[in-house]
């Protein structure tokens, strides 16, 4: 680990994702109802609970991906920019006797990140204990908000290199809650160095290394957003078939490329013995390595770290995932919060 790239990381900063999208499901079969359209068990989830979850159409591959919080009388989801439409039309046309009600909050709600080795204290100190401890999606109250609307929450969200928290708000209670930030000397994080730590912590982002042409289980979040124990769910067959055969025939997994190599772009070839074998999806310079890396798909026959690969004319070498460990993460295949997983894991997929 560089001993200096730390110091470029703030202990303490805020990301406005406000452009995030957010819906809220009401209504008695709220949770019944979305057990049987994503891949995670959204039945167990009890208020104060959460998962992430993919959204998939009947041939396994990925439509959206949905972080899920449960609150006391509704659920929470939270969707990349632009896909809140997206997610809530095709929830409707499932939906057909339930009681649901889908409702589309993202422009009257916003959502900051909080993230550094001390967002856990400066949150602790507004009123949120324990959160220490927290799984992903775990979520409770928060002090700063004092909307009766939409009362404040705050979630732990597996992200970056670093631990992170969202923080989700009626739009009348940004100021209270920046305020609180800048009193704890917190930084304004750029999008550019949020993507670095999410890189390192190899965790993939729909729209960039997941879309319709990628399978659920490719994607090496088995542990984190697939249930294998849970009912039916849309895919659910293709993704129980590719399980049982043991591997995909690819999947996402870390690059680490030469320190003086140029970051290659989106869709760049990866190429090992003369073929190409993969591709780029997202790169970054690595603030805690001190060098450039990627994430991309690979073939599971040159899976293994360590293995030469070339990336847009330079040497490069397969990297388990994650890149730099984060905590508070662990699981056995259930879909519920576990270990980082790396390359190895990604092959038995």
């Amino acid at each position: 680990m560089s001993s200096t790239g730390l110091l470029s990381v703030p202990p303490l900063f805020y990301v406005d994702r406000s452009d995030r999208g957010r819906l809220r499901l009401t209504g008695r079969d709220r949770q019944s109802f979305l057990q049987g359209m994503v891949t995670n068990d959204v039945a167990r989830l009890t208020p104060g609970e959460g998962c992430y979850a993919l959204l998939l159409d009947a041939t396994g591959h990925v439509l959206a991906d949905l972080r899920v919080l449960c609150l006391d009388n509704a659920l929470l989801l939270d969707t990349e920019p632009g896909m809140a439409s997206f997610v809530a039309e095709t929830l409707e046309r499932y939906l057909i006797m339930e009681k649901c009600r889908i409702t589309d909050i993202s422009d009257e709600t916003i959502q900051i990140l909080v993230g550094g080795f001390r967002a856990v204290s400066t949150l602790e100190a507004l009123a949120v204990p324990g959160i220490a401890d927290w799984a992903e999606g775990a979520n409770g109250g928060l002090a700063a908000g004092h909307s009766e609307a939409f009362p404040a929450r705050v979630a732990a969200t597996r992200l970056a290199s670093v631990p992170t928290f969202d923080v989700y708000l009626d739009c009348s209670d940004r100021e209270s809650l920046v305020g609180a930030l800048a009193a704890a000397n917190a930084s304004i994080l750029s999008e550019s160095l949020l993507e670095s730590l999410r890189i390192e912590a190899g965790i993939p982002r729909f729209g960039f290394d997941m879309d319709s042409r990628v399978l659920a289980p490719e994607t090496g979040q088995r542990n984190r957003a697939i249930n294998y124990r849970k009912g039916c769910y849309i895919g659910q067959e293709i993704v129980a078939r590719i399980d049982s055969r043991g591997h995909t025939n690819r999947a996402l997994t870390g690059f680490v490329l030469m320190p003086d190599a140029v970051l290659p772009s989106a869709e760049v070839p990866v190429e090992a013995e003369g073929r190409e074998v993969g591709r780029i999806t997202s790169a970054a310079f690595s603030p805690t390595l001190g060098t450039p890396i990627a994430l991309g798909y690979l073939r599971h026959e040159f899976l293994t770290p360590g293995t030469a690969v070339t990336i847009a004319g330079s040497a490069a070498t397969v990297a388990a995932l994650p890149f730099v460990a984060t905590t508070g993460d662990g699981a056995d295949g259930d879909g519920s919060p576990g270990a980082p997983e790396t390359a190895e894991t990604a092959v038995a997929a």
